[in-house]
């Protein structure tokens, strides 16, 4: 269900489907669609329930026998490359809503878009990193963890590799009273909230977003150390050798976490899972002992094809012991 905008172009009101992996198309019926509009995937359209705004709304002919997709029954939502305007409360109460895939051309953000999205953790934006988002207007309404991939295109078209991954802690918001005249004072706990400001005219500053680093290994539990780390060690856009090597040192001082966080990761599937683990062997961020403890994990778990990947990169990336055997022309 949609409407015809000033400009030609169609705001989407409703959506219904087969399933909850939502896949908005270029163009319905013909007429591009530009604008996700407010309270599109809430639960109860509110825009719905007024009867002035019925007149001018279509329909399109494919909603006979499928269900509305709306609330609870959003689990992934990939916006069109046309989309420049998500209106406010958009995605309100999409309390299942695991991934979200958002278009370059994207302008502007309503208040209130992702309010009680809590299980929202993965976001694609299909955008240049060097350029100018909404992305910092998309984090500030979203206070949980949540992980950025900037792609530069289409991923379902392009396939292209991330240029970047950025993983952004959660943090709380509370108010402590500090006078009996109930004068109180906004408290923030977690460095998320700090990773959150890390923008400069709407462009992401990677070099203030690493120097949080060292500040959240006494706050934020190792879990969201060790993505934060392998992320920009694996996906190093913009890294300076100084931020690499602090990262680094952390990776080989908790290596023994890449078999939960990594090996063990429901988030990755089996080609994520070898560039991961291989970049960190590469980059001597684990020891030898630890790759074969991820060995031995792999080939228990039945992971047999990555099993076999982290013996020959242990034959590659660790020197062989010296020669326990002598030749006369050694002395």
């Amino acid at each position: 269900m949609y409407e015809i905008k000033e400009d030609k172009t169609a705001r989407l009101m409703r959506v219904y489907g087969e399933n909850g992996i939502v896949d908005i198309p270029n163009r319905i019926d013909g007429i591009p669609v530009t604008e996700i509009g407010a309270y599109c995937f809430a639960p109860q359209n509110q825009q719905m329930n007024s009867k002035e705004l019925l007149t001018g709304l279509y329909e399109t002919d494919n909603e006979d026998g499928l269900c509305e997709l709306s609330g609870k029954a959003v689990l992934e939502l990939y916006l069109p490359d046309t989309v420049t305007r998500i209106a406010n409360n958009a995605c309100y109460n999409c309390r299942n809503l695991q991934k979200i895939s958002l278009p370059g051309a994207l302008e502007e953000v309503g208040s209130d878009v992702f309010m009680n999205c809590i299980r929202l953790g993965q976001m694609e934006y299909r955008k240049d990193i060097t350029s100018k988002s909404c992305l910092k207007q998309i984090l500030t309404q979203i206070s949980w963890n949540v992980e950025v991939c900037f792609t530069g295109c289409n991923p379902k078209s392009g396939n292209k590799e991330p240029e970047g991954i950025f993983f952004y802690p959660e943090y709380f918001e509370g108010y402590d009273e500090i006078g009996p005249a109930h004068i109180f004072e906004l408290n923030i706990s977690g460095e998320g909230f700090r990773a959150r400001q890390c923008f400069k005219d709407g462009v992401l500053s990677i070099a203030e977003y690493d120097d949080i680093f060292q500040k959240a290994c006494g706050k934020e539990p190792e879990r969201n150390l060790f993505r934060i780390a392998s992320n920009r060690i694996c996906y190093p856009v913009g890294l300076t050798q100084e931020h690499k090597v602090i990262y680094i040192t952390y990776l080989k001082e908790h290596q023994y976490a890449a078999e939960k966080q990594i090996l063990l990761n429901d988030d990755f599937d089996l080609p994520e899972k070898q560039k991961r683990l291989e970049c960190l062997l590469r980059e001597g961020c684990m020891e030898k002992v630890t790759a074969e403890q991820l060995t031995r994990c792999a080939s228990d778990r039945g992971m047999a094809e990555l099993s076999v990947c982290l013996m020959k990169w242990k034959k590659m990336y660790f020197v062989k012991d010296q020669k326990s055997r002598y030749e006369f022309e050694d002395f």
